[in-house]
Formats: C-alpha cells, structure tokens, sequence
C-alpha cells in the first residue's frame, strides 16, 4: 500500500479520517493525499482554467494545507511533511472522489462517516453509499466520533463472485504492515 487518499469536506468526520490516514500512512510509509472536490464549472472559460475557478483552486490548496496544519487539537503532525500532498479535483463529490482514486492510483481511500444524515443523504444516499461498488479500490469509512486506536481487526466484506484468491492476496498485502 503506497498511495491514501483521504477525502474532506472540512468537517470533524473529515478530521478523524484524517488522522487514521496520518497514522496509517506513518505506520506503512504511505503517501496521503489530502483531497477536496471542487464542484464543477459551468463556463467554459472557468473550466480552461482562465476564469475565477483557478484562484479559488488555489485558494482551496491553501485552504487544505491550513486545515492539516498543527492546531491545538491535533497533537500529532505527520513526521515526514513530504508524504503529504494536497489535492482539488473537481466534479459532484461521490464522481470527483472516484476520478481521484484513479487518478492517483489510490490503494485506499479513507473517508469520515457521518453518525447524523440529513434528509437528503436519507432520500439519495451519502457519499460513501454512492462510492460502495464504485471504487478502484478498498474504503476505509472512520466513524465521526472514532478516535485512533491502532487497527486490532480488519473486517473485508466481498462479492462472492470475484475471484476469492486475488482478494485473498490483495488482503494479505493489506494487512502484512499492520
């Protein structure tokens, strides 16, 4: 496992996610990338980048670099700052997260779970619904109110049409660090 992909969103679900990924990839020696997704432009100026999207592009990077910083909070900073990138992709999050994954060729993607939905993620399903089945690769979902604790167990649920030797061995190497 090289390459964590951790989404946010800013909030504290985000910020426990963010912290297993910190330990995790301290653990395996991983890179994290740090993730936003923008939602996508609607002009065609804005997509080329030649329009207000690429200042607030940049402005977001600044903003996930401040986020990840060493707030009161946060008694751990990452001991090796250049395993952690910053990234805005931009699209509707659940499509943005995917593309992100593929395009960094992501071994995990970790995400913060939410432990109160609104009516809406009721009605169409949260991020991480959207994303089951989707993905290039294994979440990790970190309940909101999760501290860190390192990982004991690992529970893998699997279609049981795939090939259960490939996901056999793909576990193995998983779980070999932890």
């Amino acid at each position: 496992m090289h390459q964590i992909l951790v989404a946010t969103d800013f909030s504290a679900a985000a910020r426990n996610a963010f912290e297993y990924a910190l330990h995790l990839g301290e653990l395996i020696n991983a890179n994290i990338h740090l993730t936003y997704i923008h939602k996508a432009s609607n002009t065609p100026s804005e997509q080329q980048g030649l329009g207000p999207k690429a200042n607030e592009n940049q402005e977001l990077l600044r903003k996930l670099q401040r986020w990840a910083g060493q707030y009161p909070d946060q008694k751990r900073v990452l001991r090796t700052p250049a395993k952690l990138q910053y990234d805005v992709f931009e699209g509707k999050v659940a499509s943005g997260i995917e593309k992100a994954a593929k395009t960094i060729k992501a071994d995990v993607i970790i995400l913060g779970g939410r432990e109160k939905h609104n009516i809406r993620e009721h009605l169409f399903g949260s991020v991480t619904t959207q994303l089951t089945g989707r993905t290039p690769c294994p979440m990790l979902i970190i309940p909101e109110k999760a501290k860190f604790q390192p990982l004991q167990a690992i529970a893998f649920a699997i279609d049981i049409t795939l090939n259960e030797k490939k996901v056999l061995r793909r576990l193995k190497e998983a779980a070999q660090p932890l």
